[in-house]
């Protein structure tokens, strides 16, 4: 989250399970709610803490949704075949580093 909040050229999104499922809604052109929830126990103020630092880190990331039109059937055929590419490329990447299990 820091690092979309700070514009970084680089998103870790591979170093936990959530930002590599939340990777699409945190980085391009999509709208996202993020829903915090807390316990107003005392025994789980640590837990509720972080997690209103995170809904706050949340808040601060801006995205601009775009219309994504294909000119035609063949360059949305083209597109798909394109990311499937991409995302076996990125699955191969992670299983070279011992991370095929996310």
């Amino acid at each position: 989250i820091a690092a979309r909040v700070e514009a970084r050229p680089h998103v870790p999104y591979y170093e936990s399970r959530l930002t590599l499922l939340l990777r699409s809604a945190l980085g391009g052109g999509s709208r996202t709610s993020v829903v915090i929830c807390c316990h107003k126990e005392a025994s789980h103020g640590d837990e509720t803490l972080q997690a209103l630092s995170f809904g706050e880190r949340c808040a601060m990331v801006t995205n601009r949704a775009v219309a994504a039109m294909a000119a035609s059937g063949t360059n949305a055929l083209a597109a798909i075949d394109a990311a499937l590419h991409e995302c076996a490329g990125q699955l191969r990447g992670l299983e070279q580093r011992g991370k095929g299990d996310l």
